[in-house]
């Protein structure tokens, strides 16, 4: 079953699997994760982030109000670009989330499988189609999506030393590629999809 949903954070899958899966059983999960960790850390409260680890996306709450025409105030709509922000502790808690999530898939008999998605800028050649896709992303998200892109591979290597549990790296299937594999920075197209599902399938294989 596929069950992405965008915006989706470790903790929404997390919670997502708990409500509604856990009673299925599932024998294999797989979480797909990072990218839009560091995107919601600009919109996280600070209390909750500092005290509970707890990261905050308001994507889905943005969606609610306008499908219900509401005007009320959300926390995003506070939070800007400016914001100064603590990697350590989202990095820390993105561990966390997926240690919770792993375990509870262990004890409820299944295999968990974290998979770190891949990144445009984390590949070594950039077609022409892809730089395209990230201009035109440029337009389309707000800044604070893309303010992490910069030191990305430095996160990605803390994330690494603080997780204990095993994480796979789509990366190193993508990094390499001299095709075009990525829509954006974050997405990927038909190319993509096959080199990380074949990755995907060697692994559970």
């Amino acid at each position: 079953m596929n069950l992405g949903v965008s915006g989706y954070t470790t903790l929404d899958m997390f919670m997502l699997y708990s409500s509604l899966f856990y009673a299925l059983k599932p024998e294999i999960v797989v979480c797909v994760f990072f990218g839009n960790e560091l995107v919601s850390q600009y919109l996280c409260d600070d209390i909750l982030l500092n005290e509970c680890n707890f990261y905050y996306h308001h994507l889905l709450e943005v969606e609610s109000r306008i499908n219900f025409n509401s005007s009320l105030p959300l926390i995003s709509d506070f939070r800007n670009s400016e914001n100064k922000v603590d990697y350590k502790i989202i990095l820390e808690s993105i561990a966390l989330r997926l240690e919770q999530f792993c375990n509870s898939v262990i004890q409820n008999g299944g295999r968990f499988y974290p998979i770190i998605t891949p990144m445009l800028h984390l590949k070594k050649i950039h077609t022409s189609d892809e730089i395209q896709g990230q201009l035109n992303a440029l337009k389309l998200y707000p800044k604070y999506c893309f303010s992490h892109l910069d030191i990305i591979d430095e996160l990605l290597q803390d994330f690494k030393k603080l997780v204990s549990i095993d994480v796979y790296d789509a990366n190193e299937v993508i990094s390499n590629y001299e095709g075009s594999a990525f829509l954006d920075w974050i997405h990927l197209n038909n190319n993509g999809c096959r080199i990380v599902g074949n990755y995907l399938y060697d692994i559970i294989k």
